[in-house]
């Protein structure tokens, strides 16, 4: 079965002995190339192992890319390249606003027209902090301490009291 064309691309056949953080790394750089490449998510679940979704800015780079790269190798194992049965998270952002996807939305409508699961990621999240960390360090690095710590002194740890502790109790009611 043929799907419509989408910027989303589905890559399966990849080497699941990769960590989930170098995969990402090195999908995004293989595919940048091809355009720019919003989102790269990489499950390590047993049902996603071996699988990733490379989500482009534009339909003609993830075509080009698709072309290009469908049965190369990539750790030794020859890549299966499909576009996407839906429309990523990222580029639904990008289209129609951040409030569009609402945080932990976990279903969509696919292109043919079947409720299905979508996975999101933290990748748009972590090349924005990856961005910010080199424009701070081409800045002249991260901004000064406004507290009255000196530099090089200890700083005291600070006292928990029994409200600003995180655990609940919980409750075990009687059903007799």
């Amino acid at each position: 079965m043929s799907l419509p064309p989408n910027t989303c691309l589905y890559i399966n056949n990849l080497n699941d002995k990769i960590n989930k953080e170098e995969l990402r790394a090195q999908l995004y750089a293989l595919f940048t190339p091809y355009g720019k490449v919003i989102d790269v998510v990489a499950r390590k679940g047993t049902k996603m192992k071996g699988q990733a979704f490379v989500v482009f800015g534009d339909l003609a780079g993830a075509t080009t890319a698709m072309r290009a790269m469908d049965g190369e190798f990539f750790y030794d194992k020859p890549m299966h390249i499909q576009y996407g049965r839906t429309k990523s998270h990222a580029t639904i952002r990008i289209e129609q606003g951040a409030d569009a996807v609402p945080f932990g939305a976990r279903s969509s409508t696919t292109v043919n027209g079947k409720s299905e699961k979508i996975v999101m990621s933290r990748a748009e999240g972590e090349a924005a902090d990856r961005e910010r960390a080199k424009k701070e360090e081409l800045e002249g690095g991260k901004r000064p301490r406004e507290s009255g710590v000196e530099d090089g002194a200890p700083q005291a740890k600070k006292n928990r009291t029994e409200d600003e502790d995180d655990a609940v109790e919980m409750e075990i009611e009687d059903d007799e």
